[in-house]
């Protein structure tokens, strides 16, 4: 998949192929300790600072990545990666 003509000058696409078992080991060694901590946190000190926190695990994520955040850079195309791990995982677990 080259979307590279949708993307702003400079910035370009990596898509990495991620096996099966690779997800799931993603999902079993971050994702869930990742919800339980949210979930305690939210238990202590409420949805929004729970929220927050996340939001600014996301940025610290997206730092790592190398993600492009300046301004008027669109966070649609930034944050793709994102949603089409969501809509692929919503697409999984239907089938």
């Amino acid at each position: 998949m080259d979307n590279d003509t949708t993307l702003p000058p400079g910035v370009h696409r990596e898509t990495n192929e991620i096996p099966a078992d690779e997800a799931n080991h993603a999902i079993e060694a971050v994702a869930h300790p990742i919800i339980d901590l949210m979930n305690e946190h939210t238990k202590k000190h409420g949805s929004i600072t729970a929220l927050y926190g996340c939001l600014y695990a996301a940025g610290a994520a997206l730092a790592s990545y190398g993600a492009a955040l300046d301004e008027g850079i669109d966070l649609r195309v930034q944050l793709s990666p994102l949603f089409e791990g969501y809509h692929n995982q919503q697409a999984n677990q239907t089938h």
